[in-house]
């Protein structure tokens, strides 16, 4: 008896809330759908800014490198390459993209005790690996940030609260599987 009447109270909840309560179901086929938006593109030369695109990619023959800026689901992220010829964007397809249930983040970064964590962390990439499953060259820190990377060690500490510490010079690797 005290069954029929839980189940009773359980169907006429579902019954309201299914009634003034729009349900969010997410499938298998939302799982892949991410936005990339374009933001601008800037071409360096002895770490000068040559010249700065904001409606569309361009190639510069004199270029060293560019960094692209654009939003990855709503979040600022870049990217920098060497290969001023050969780039594409977006530079993930959604097959691409590694959606894990648990993913190893940064939350701090240090190099010889100056904080680079908002800096570094534009370069991470959507899967969290500053792009290291796509780019050969690696990221030379001294293109993207504002601080002497040549010499000392730099400080990363995650949310899992391990720390690692590299010396310097340092090609960002970053292993973003807990496994």
């Amino acid at each position: 008896m005290y069954g029929l009447y839980v189940i009773s109270v359980v169907y006429v909840c579902y019954c309201v809330y299914s009634r003034y309560f729009k349900w969010d179901t997410v499938g298998f086929e939302d799982a892949n759908e991410h936005s990339f938006e374009f933001i601008k593109m800037d071409t360096y030369s002895d770490g000068h800014v040559i010249t700065g695109y904001t409606d569309e990619l361009c190639t510069d023959n004199n270029a060293e490198y560019l960094i692209i800026d654009y939003e990855f689901n709503n979040k600022k992220m870049k990217f920098v390459t060497t290969d001023c010829d050969n780039y594409a964007f977006p530079m993930y397809s959604d097959t691409k993209i590694i959606n894990r249930v648990f993913t190893r983040t940064m939350i701090s970064a240090k190099i010889n005790g100056e904080d680079c964590t908002e800096e570094l962390g534009y370069y991470l990439g959507p899967n969290t690996n500053f792009y290291s499953d796509i780019s050969e060259c690696g990221i030379d820190l001294n293109k993207i940030l504002s601080m002497d990377c040549n010499s000392g060690s730099i400080e990363i500490i995650d949310n899992i609260g391990s720390i690692e510490t590299h010396e310097l010079p340092w090609v960002p690797k970053w292993n973003p599987s807990v496994i």
